[in-house]
């Protein structure tokens, strides 16, 4: 695979945090910045927010619930899958339809507890586990 464009988590103050908390410090949109550069940085946002839905309800499922799995169902390659959560490489459509098609409605669960406005996919039957959204500082 070639080098990116960009790496999702570099828009973070904190690259490590990427996938990991609910909230996140972003860095402030500079005047200079391209309408691509902008783009990129929304888009790195909307990847933390499914990663962080992924950690936050698929791994907290049963105890033995493991990224290897994950990757195994999705039919994605480990290391991908585990950059991608991290932010380390940009996540794609395919990969978000591959969410999407294994979990069926929960994704949007997923997406709502990551941060999005909920998707128009139905009930996510989370059972009142969904958070409000999360709108990042400009």
């Amino acid at each position: 695979m070639s080098d990116p464009r960009y790496v999702p988590r570099d828009f973070l103050v904190y690259p490590g945090e990427f996938g990991r908390l609910p909230s996140l410090q972003w860095r402030r949109v500079e005047e200079d910045w391209s309408l691509e550069r902008r783009a990129q940085r929304e888009a790195s946002i909307t990847q933390h927010q499914i990663s962080y839905g992924v950690r936050a309800l698929y791994m907290q499922k049963p105890r033995s619930t493991k990224l290897t799995d994950l990757a195994t169902e999705l039919q994605v390659e480990y290391h991908r899958l585990q950059k991608m959560l991290r932010g380390v490489v940009v996540m794609q459509m395919v990969d978000v339809a591959r969410l999407r098609l294994l979990v069926g409605v929960d994704q949007g669960c997923w997406s709502e507890r990551g941060g999005f406005t909920h998707f128009s996919w139905g009930d996510c039957g989370c059972h009142g586990r969904c958070t409000s959204p999360n709108t990042p500082e400009e």
